[in-house]
């Protein structure tokens, strides 16, 4: 893995030499690229990819049929091929598709597998959901069951059936994989990250004292002032700082 190096002054990574940090190499590779490293070439086009993304980038959710959005997919977010939204063409804004980077997964679409913690998604025949996929496309159930006599057979399922349903009250067949740009949520009237971080700051603005510095212990717990400063509710950057 190709980590950051630091320069003799500064402790600055060294961008002249190709070196990129192990946690942006792993935003923008995951484990797309195999166990092996990528050449540095391929990491500037994700950069440049990821820099194109900033202005109208890609948001994903898992939705139920009435429209409600159940999970917002981060990177870490796992596909039911097994691999991460980050080993995805996350950058994929002209398809939206999104479909699998790893090498010999034909996974044409991002489509998300509940899990939590050491939990995951199984089948009616008791099986990980992954099992029930072969390089990324639905297949029957590929666990071998023991018999008593010591042999196996095929599992015998034709195909991933989930018992599992959502918070929501939705069974897991009834969700699907949404992805949308950000100009496309826009326009439908879904909140953005830009809008969610400006109704906090609202929020912090309408709970926050009329008098105040706004940045001691004192104003953020509702009590006088120790600073004893007057205080303006226009002053962003001192809403900033809480």
């Amino acid at each position: 893995m190709t980590t950051r190096s630091r320069s003799g002054t500064g402790g600055m990574p060294n961008r002249g030499k190709g070196k990129v940090s192990l946690m942006v190499y792993q935003k923008l590779v995951g484990e797309s690229d195999g166990g092996g490293e990528l050449p540095y070439e391929q990491i500037k086009d994700l950069l440049g990819k990821y820099k194109a993304t900033w202005g109208n980038r890609l948001f994903v959710h898992w939705v139920n049929s009435r429209g409600r959005e159940c999970v917002r997919i981060k990177n870490d977010c796992l596909c039911l091929c097994g691999h991460s939204w980050k080993a995805h063409e996350w950058y994929d804004l002209l398809h939206k598709q999104a479909p699998c980077r790893c090498p010999g997964c034909k996974c044409p679409q991002f489509s998300y597998l509940p899990h939590q913690g050491s939990w995951y998604l199984h089948c009616k025949c008791k099986h990980l959901a992954t099992q029930h996929f072969v390089n990324g496309l639905p297949s029957p159930c590929q666990v071998r069951v023991t018999l008593a006599n010591g042999q196996t057979r095929p599992c015998g399922c034709e195909g991933l059936q989930s018992t599992y349903r959502c918070k929501c009250g939705e069974s897991f067949h009834e969700h699907t994989t949404v992805i949308e740009t950000e100009s496309e949520r826009r326009a439908a009237g879904k909140p953005v990250d830009a809008d969610t971080v400006a109704h906090r700051l609202e929020r912090v603005h309408r709970a926050r004292p009329t008098n105040g510095c706004g940045v001691c212990v004192g104003c953020k717990c509702q009590m006088p002032c120790r600073k004893g400063k007057a205080y303006s509710k226009d002053d962003f950057k001192k809403i900033s700082q809480i």
